[in-house]
């Protein structure tokens, strides 16, 4: 190994290992970045095992990302990188209903990519309606706050 290429190898483990602290990374958003990636791909486990993190791999799909270790039985619980906060009913029921959107979508096959917009995100829901059968509703009343909570989430 010559000089110049220890040199850059420590560059790109890091480059990597930052790229993938700060999210997921897509083999499309940068070639080269996912290149390393492929060829220091023992590297990148091995560092991010002492640290209680596992690198989740999928080459067909083309994205990289890491998620927290689940602990062994006799070994000790590592503290989480990222805390867990509890989501707020609102912005749960938004998750669920764009989850659902995505599994219909992915059963029909078609396109690759799914986008909704707001004006379909604020169809109140029929199912997860927490009014009493035979209340009264209006449109304001479901819309207008679903729509807040679509901002501060989006």
């Amino acid at each position: 190994m010559t000089i110049q290429a220890t040199t850059i190898e420590p560059n790109r483990l890091g480059q990597l290992l930052v790229g993938l602290f700060q999210g997921v990374q897509y083999r499309d958003a940068d070639s080269a970045l996912w290149q390393a990636l492929m060829e220091l791909q023992a590297r990148v486990r091995d560092y991010c095992a002492t640290i209680g993190l596992e690198l989740i791999l999928d080459e067909a799909e083309g994205y990289a990302y890491l998620r927290q270790r689940a602990s062994a039985p006799d070994e000790p619980e590592l503290p989480r990188l990222v805390q867990r906060r509890q989501l707020s009913y609102p912005v749960s029921l938004i998750l669920a209903l764009l989850r659902k959107k995505l599994a219909e979508f992915d059963a029909t096959g078609g396109e690759t990519r799914l986008v909704v917009d707001r004006d379909q995100n604020r169809a109140p829901p029929r199912q997860a309606s927490s009014k009493p059968t035979g209340a009264p509703s209006t449109p304001a009343r479901t819309i207008a706050p679903r729509a807040a909570t679509t901002s501060r989430t989006a």
